[in-house]
């Protein structure tokens, strides 16, 4: 059996997949792998669908998921993942919604060629059709959901019958409806669902009548394949756009009509407004009146071929151009871009290595912007000497590689290399390893070949195709860079895969090994997870590294695999050596709690009151420690978690107050191996409960007003010590709560204030203060903190130093990281802490502690459990930069210029939310300190958008 994709392969430039069968074997499947997830689309995005309100947006790519997005804010809304395996099992090719929005039909890659239907808004199993005999290409329903038709490299077109029935869907095949000649790219239906058009790479459509059996009409006017068809809303044209651009519309009879147009590349997608308007989509895209023909509009060349496209009504149209997954949604109405959707990932287009343990990596040709020592797990952000680093080395010693062509490459001796086209893929990269070795990166693999052409190893594990390739000779590592987002380290004397990088946007990073032993920032660890497919007719599960954190964070392991060369020793060494490696061998598969909802069951509901039941099954292969019940990324009220819990398996069962129009609630739930939250329910209030004030059991709840503002300053920069002064710390303080104190006015009700600076700022008064907050703030209120002082390290315990605090005596004076982590994770409201407490101001020569790297603590605070969104004014162990002229910290003078001046305010809606001023404190810090000092800011997923200030007074 053939699989072929010939139109994608022709539309984003990428080489068909040639495989016969589906790579990997059903136990090999069903075993966790590590995989990247870059909260985004990492491949291409091959369709694209709005849901019925126009409020999501759902995409189905290559990289083997389906992403809903939230179309307003541009965030990522849920991630779902089926049964997938390596290469390019489980990729999904095409993608259908029904028109209640339920049920999402997907086909790809996939083992037995099946269609698997979704339920997208419970978790139930998951439907399979099977019937073809090649991948799928297209699906769609009919306007009543009754019928779904599938078609692809089979070159068939499969009609199915849809049932419903106790809330379950159900499907057999009505018809199969055979004739072309070459393989089907789209299909169409009427919109009464008497009739469905079809388009093939043979040059024709074919108009298939689905109620009366006769032969179907073939319409041929195209002079080459086409590629795209669609019926007209009012049901009176079929459109279709081919390989050499032409557009052409046809009667509903299959006729020929007029031609519309032609495109500047082959017309991949033609789509239609509900008011009869054609966008057809090529490298630009071009708006028709139909069926005249009459050009309305253009918007102009994009990156590429737009390999997917959706339209909502008359309002958003949202299309994907990009090999990276990068989504655009446009609004036709106010004609502007409203989204950009991506994920956060940096594809490596170039790798550079100094020969002595350090890379570099540049997300452009010919161009490197970061830098990571292997040796140290360091991330040296752009701070480096790039004149040290060199590429790959393709002539040397008095031979040359040279590529004669896709497939050939010529060592410069007698030999050459020839790549099998199925199993290969292209030549892409190559490089010299030694004066008798030479490494060849291709599509689907990586080899090493002596320099005569003979083959000497494969080396196995990357997931995509190679975009750069180096070698590091000091530490004998190939280092390669390939499009699934990772650079991999290979030890080129037995092929083993040392360790991975992955890099995003914001300065993130987690280097893992093949086991799953990792290093991260603080941030980092979201973007790595264990995949656990469930077999064909359930949805895949995918636990992020921090779920089994206190069983695979060891950064020790890391280093001494890519010290010793082999991950195995690594471990030994460490066990004999350093008796610092102590966990046990757990089953990813079984080892987190097992979340199972029972109510809502359903995972976006209405609630008609204002108390409702949360219900959920916890299983658990160990002791149960900690549950606690979030609502909004916040512990319900009444809802402390249970400690100390001896079950393994337990109901919970709370009744919860909704006190929020949006309720999104989620389980925490922690044992001895991992911690992990349930997938999420979202609850709105009914627009009844909305009107006004409303009375629950325990009191009045006026959903109109607004929250409350605390506000609670720490500035130390007068110490009992003297030698631990620091110059603009309590300024900072008081300048950040008199910015709050006048812009909060008109984002909340009342703000309460309270400030401890230098003297007032002792270790008890400082307590006291949190123990106000604890007191005072409520579910709907909003708390704000700002702490400048000197923070430390002690044993990996983060400390803040009080005024009173003594630098050699953390753990008696100093205030402890864990413990406010405890605090603010137990308040109901919601929290942002912002933290300028790695100064660089002198310290007393006598100082034992000095250690000041708060990515520990960041991660901690900002976790799942505790839920609190953290400004940290610089990352790892870089210091806090001040300056005279400045009057205050780098840090401290962005978001004043951000909030108090506006300057956040991206979107020029008056509204400074979380993710607008941390993008401006971020350039403004790095652009201040010349880019010494790089703040982050991490949120929990559970936390959603977070409006800071309000600039409507």
């Amino acid at each position: 059996m053939l699989k072929t994709i010939s139109k994608i392969a022709l539309l984003i430039l990428i080489i068909s997949f040639h495989y016969c069968t589906f790579a990997q074997s059903a136990n090999d499947i069903l075993k966790p792998r590590l995989v990247i997830d870059p909260q985004g689309h990492s491949g291409v995005v091959n369709d694209l669908q709005f849901t019925p309100d126009g409020k999501s947006l759902i995409s189905v790519s290559s990289d083997k998921t389906i992403r809903i997005w939230d179309t307003q804010e541009g965030s990522l809304k849920r991630t779902i993942r089926t049964l997938s395996g390596t290469g390019p099992d489980g990729a999904i090719y095409a993608a259908a919604l029904s028109s209640d929005g339920q049920y999402l039909a997907i086909g790809g890659y996939f083992p037995e060629n099946e269609i698997r239907i979704i339920n997208i808004n419970r978790d139930q199993d998951v439907l399979t059709l099977k019937g073809h005999q090649n991948i799928i290409t297209k699906l769609v329903f009919s306007s009543n959901d009754r019928l779904l038709a599938s078609t692809g490299a089979d070159k068939s077109v499969k009609i199915w019958q849809i049932s419903f029935d106790g809330g379950r869907i159900r499907g057999k095949m009505l018809q199969n409806l055979t004739g072309h000649e070459g393989q089907i790219f789209d299909i169409s239906f009427a919109p009464d669902g008497s009739k469905i058009v079809s388009a093939s790479a043979d040059g024709s459509l074919r108009l298939w009548d689905l109620n009366n059996g006769k032969p179907p009409v073939i319409m041929k006017m195209h002079i080459d394949q086409v590629y795209s068809c669609a019926f007209s809303p009012d049901g009176k044209y079929i459109i279709s756009g081919g390989k050499a651009g032409k557009i052409i519309a046809w009667n509903n009879n299959g006729t020929f009509r007029n031609i519309v147009g032609t495109m500047n590349s082959a017309v991949a997608h033609l789509d239609f407004t509900s008011d009869n308007k054609l966008f057809s989509s090529a490298r630009s895209i071009n708006a028709y009146s139909i069926p005249s023909g009459t050009l309305i509009g253009v918007i102009p060349q994009q990156d590429n071929n737009i390999t997917a496209s959706a339209i909502y009504k008359n309002r958003y149209f949202a299309t994907s151009a990009s090999a990276t997954g990068k989504i655009i949604i446009r609004d036709l109405q106010k004609q502007s871009t409203i989204s950009t959707l991506a994920g956060n990932g940096i594809m490596p287009l170039e790798v550079a290595s100094d020969n002595n343990g350090t890379i570099a990596i540049g997300s452009r040709k010919n161009s490197l912007s970061i830098a990571f020592d292997l040796k140290s797990l360091k991330f040296l952000f752009a701070n480096f000497d790039k004149t040290t680093f060199e590429g790959s080395v393709t002539e040397d010693a008095g031979y040359s590689l040279t590529k004669l062509d896709q497939y050939t490459l010529s060592t410069g001796f007698k030999g050459s290399i020839k790549n099998d086209p199925g199993i290969d893929g292209r030549i892409l990269k190559f490089t010299i390893i030694d004066g008798n070795t030479i490494a060849v990166g291709s599509d689907y693999s990586i080899k090493l070949y002596t320099r005569d052409g003979e083959f000497i190893r494969s080396l196995s594990g990357a997931n995509g195709a190679v975009m750069a390739m180096v070698v590091d000779h000091k530490l004998n590592y190939l280092i390669t860079a390939t499009t699934d987002e990772t650079v991999r380290i290979w030890n080129i004397d037995n092929g083993e895969n040392l360790a991975s990088l992955f890099f995003s946007h914001n300065n993130d990073w987690i280097c893992w090994t093949p086991s799953g032993y990792y290093h991260a920032s603080s941030g980092g660890e979201k973007y790595l997870g264990w995949l656990v497919n469930k077999g064909v007719n359930k949805l895949a599960e995918f636990y992020p590294a921090y779920v089994f954190a206190k069983n695979f964070h060891q950064p020790k392991v890391v280093q001494q695999a890519l010290r010793l060369g082999n991950e195995k020793e690594a471990l030994a060494y460490l066990n004999v050596k350093e008796k610092e490696i102590t966990n046990k061998e757990i089953n990813v598969s079984n080892a987190a709690p097992e979340i199972v909802w029972v109510t809502p069951e359903k995972i976006e509901s209405t609630a008609n009151k204002t108390r409702v039941l949360i219900k959920a099954k916890v299983n658990s292969s160990s002791a149960i420690k900690t549950i606690k019940i979030l609502i909004n990324g916040r512990p319900a009220p009444k809802s402390r978690g249970i400690d100390n819990q001896a079950e393994n398996n337990m109901m919970v069962e709370q009744e919860i107050l909704l006190l929020n129009e949006v309720n999104k609630i989620k389980i925490f739930v922690s044992n001895e191996n991992a911690r992990t939250v349930s997938e999420e329910r979202i609850i709105t209030l009914s627009k009844d409960l909305l009107k006004g004030q409303v009375a629950s059991n325990t009191q009045v709840i006026d959903y109109t007003a607004r929250p409350d503002l605390y506000i609670l300053g720490v500035g130390v920069s007068d110490y009992a010590n003297s030698s631990y002064n620091l110059t603009f710390a309590d300024d900072d303080v008081e300048a950040i709560t008199e910015l709050f104190k006048n812009t909060g006015k008109g984002a909340y009700k009342q703000i309460h204030v309270e400030q401890v600076v230098n003297k007032e700022a002792t270790k008890k008064q400082i307590l006291n203060s949190f123990a106000w907050l604890k007191q005072n703030a409520t579910s709907k209120d909003v708390v704000v903190i700002f702490i400048a002082s000197h923070g430390f390290n002690d044993r990996g315990e983060f400390y803040i130093l009080p005024y009173d605090g003594d630098a050699n005596n953390l753990e008696g004076t100093g205030i402890s990281w864990n413990n406010l982590s405890n605090t603010l994770g137990n308040m109901p409201a919601k929290v942002l802490l912002m933290v300028d407490a790695c100064h660089s101001g002198q310290l007393g020569t006598n100082v034992e502690h000095e250690e000041s790297n708060n990515t520990e603590a960041v991660r901690e605070i900002s976790d799942e459990e505790n839920g609190v969104v953290i400004m940290a004014a610089s990352t790892g162990d870089e210091t806090s930069q001040e300056f005279a002229d400045w009057g205050h910290g780098a840090f401290t003078l962005s978001v004043l210029e951000g909030l108090a001046q506006g300057k956040a305010d991206i979107k020029k809606d008056m509204t400074i939310f979380l993710r607008e001023l941390d993008f401006y404190v971020s350039e403004r810090t790095l652009e201040l300190t010349n880019g010494q000092q790089h703040p982050t800011t991490q949120k929990p997923s559970s936390i959603s958008r977070f409006p800071v200030i309000s600039l409507e007074n």
